[in-house]
């Protein structure tokens, strides 16, 4: 049931995140550092709108000269701009290094666990299916804290105070801005659920593969001495096809899905344009507002996308975690 694979999701990513100590510990560094970058981020569309309504301010002056207070705004602008790519960096890095504790320290766990089963497993399962399971185990953890820390989350929290934001300049366009909202994200989920589900079936078929390529590999003497390599091949092929029409499926939804995305974030911006240069002309709104609304209207649009686009990554490995 839809309950039973919500509680199922839920509780792989619980399972996943018990295995990141390493960022659990440096969460408190970890969170300044993302929190540094998320302000920088959200900054950025509001830095339009009040160099614009300075700008508009000068204009109407009979003598115009560049005042010193739009050199200090773009000053102010710039310096932001830089320490968020500085703090990217530096987010990014420090992220980087707990990463890699957490994902070999799992790594070594998973192999000894699997060493340690029962005889019986071993000999069911083939050895290439055991080694593509510890890797997209490892995988798993690594894009947890890769996509989740580093990209969601972020995105998540600077989507939010754009929002907020917004209600605090003009109530109506952030309304506006966020009408074609529930239609992405209803979209976007299903699209999500269909690939999760397609992924996972993919999966299984990647593992027989692998496992049967390993064998392969292993019994490689035995296929030479027998003269049985074109054979080998002829099974390998016939399978094969089939497995990667499995993952074909997945790999169209996600085509669509980019294609959509872009398009949609476009068309969000013409209606959003379009409507403020109505209230341009009403004299209802300035031109900083809606240069902020264009602002806004891609880093909440664009983020739904790319946030799940870090999903798709993660996907690959956490379906069959």
């Amino acid at each position: 049931s839809l309950m039973e694979n919500s509680k199922n999701k839920l509780h792989t990513l619980k399972s996943i995140f018990s295995h990141l100590h390493s960022i659990k510990k440096a969460k408190w560094k970890i969170g300044a550092l993302m929190g540094i970058f998320i302000g920088t981020i959200a900054s950025e569309p509001y830095f339009y709108k009040i160099l614009m309504d300075r700008l508009e301010q000068e204009l109407r002056s009979p003598v115009w000269v560049i005042p010193m207070s739009v050199i200090v705004i773009i000053g102010i602008w710039l310096s932001v701009t830089i320490a968020a790519i500085g703090t990217r960096y530096i987010f990014a890095m420090t992220l980087l290094g707990y990463q890699h504790q957490d994902w070999e320290n799992f790594l070594l766990k998973s192999m000894k666990k699997m060493l340690l089963l029962p005889v019986e497993y071993h000999l069911e399962i083939q050895h290439g299916e055991k080694q593509k399971t510890i890797d997209r185990w490892a995988e798993a953890v690594w894009q947890a804290g890769d996509n989740l820390l580093l990209k969601v989350i972020p995105q998540i929290c600077i989507t939010t105070i754009l929002i907020i934001t917004g209600l605090f300049i003009d109530i109506r366009m952030t309304l506006i801005s966020l009408i074609l909202l529930p239609i992405s994200i209803i979209w976007v989920v299903g699209i999500w659920k269909k690939a999760h589900t397609n992924q996972r079936s993919a999966n299984k078929f990647w593992d027989k593969a692998f496992g049967r390529i390993g064998d392969s590999f292993t019994n490689l003497n035995i296929t030479r001495i027998f003269s049985r390599s074109d054979h080998e091949m002829e099974i390998l092929s016939e399978r094969f096809h089939q497995w990667s029409q499995e993952q074909q499926k997945v790999r169209k939804l996600w085509v669509g899905f980019n294609s959509f995305g872009q398009t949609f974030v476009f068309v969000a911006k013409v209606f959003v344009l379009s409507v403020g240069i109505l209230f341009i002309y009403g004299w209802s709104m300035g031109l900083g507002t809606l240069l902020f609304f264009l602002a806004f209207t891609d880093r909440v649009y664009g983020p739904i996308f790319s946030v799940f686009e870090a999903y798709q990554n993660m996907m690959l490995n956490i379906a069959h975690y």
